[in-house]
């Protein structure tokens, strides 16, 4: 994954992942974003623009930073790899061993919007169609 943030249809790759509808809701999202948000230890730092730009979820443009999607996961029992453009995809083991079996991938890519003048980040999920087959 790349990317910082990602907007109010997080919801729908964290879905996709595990192929139900509902099992994370925008509400979820929002009470991870605030959990995370009062155990930031650099909180006291903060401007009053805080209220409005927390770090995990801008309530402007309902943006929320990667670290909602990784505490996302791991309420699920899932652990998550963060994988960059810094790091080959080809470390990413795909395999892996029966207990920690790769579930899928969520890519952050860059799209552009109005003929190039929005520049935006989208989310898109990848799943192991392996994973959890009966």
């Amino acid at each position: 994954m790349s990317g910082r943030s990602c907007s109010f249809a997080f919801s729908m790759p964290l879905n996709n992942l595990f192929q139900e509808k509902g099992v994370f809701t925008r509400a979820d999202l929002d009470r991870i974003a605030e959990k995370l948000t009062l155990d930031d230890p650099t909180k006291q730092n903060w401007s009053p623009v805080s209220v409005v730009f927390k770090p995990h979820h801008n309530m402007i443009t309902g943006n929320y930073d990667v670290n909602v999607l990784i505490a996302a996961l791991e309420t699920k029992g899932k652990s998550v790899v963060w994988h960059d453009r810094r790091i080959w995809a080809s470390t990413i083991d795909l395999d892996g061993s029966e207990g920690d079996r790769l579930m899928g991938i969520v890519v952050n890519v860059s799209v552009r919007r109005f003929h190039g003048l929005w520049k935006g980040r989208h989310w898109i999920t990848l799943r192991n169609l392996e994973w959890g087959l009966v």
